[in-house]
């Protein structure tokens, strides 16, 4: 079995979650892009669960501000204006498709933090993952520091 390789991994979320030196997102435009691009996010970080979040595209890898006036508050504005124009939704994605999109966003993870995250029985999950496998779109890894199988993107491993 192939072993996950953690500085293309580190380097994939770097790119897919914006995370220095990738350039913040700064405007309702670029926030635009940049869901169309990952096809699924978070609006904000969730703790245990890696995805890419539009608060962490902009105001980088830190915990959410209590205070209003904090400059990643910006996105507020920037979701309220852009769900009355229909272009971004709260919505429901098609299985395969979903979890397509969670993997070419952190690039690997075990099958247990796909089902953390989405709370789908584990034989859904199982399903799900070894129909991307058979397709090619991901592959199973073992990673060189946690115990389990891993599945990652191809070129991970």
């Amino acid at each position: 079995m192939p072993i996950l390789d953690l500085k293309k991994l580190n380097s994939h979320r770097v790119r897919t979650f914006r995370l220095p030196p990738s350039p913040r997102v700064a405007s309702p435009k670029a926030a635009l892009e940049y869901i169309n691009a990952r096809g699924f996010i978070y609006f904000w970080p969730i703790k245990g669960i890696d995805l890419p979040s539009l608060w962490t595209a902009v105001a980088g890898n830190r915990v959410v501000a209590d205070k209003h006036d904090d400059p990643g508050h910006i996105t507020w504005g920037w979701k309220d204006n852009a769900l009355g124009k229909k272009l971004w939704y709260y919505a429901k994605i098609l299985r395969s498709r979903l979890m397509e999109l969670y993997f070419n966003s952190v690039g690997a993870a075990k099958e247990g933090d796909a089902a953390k995250l989405f709370g789908w029985r584990k034989e859904l999950i199982t399903r799900t993952i070894n129909g991307l496998v058979e397709k090619h779109k991901l592959v199973s890894t073992a990673h060189p520091k946690e115990k389990g199988e891993w599945f990652s993107l191809p070129g991970l491993s």
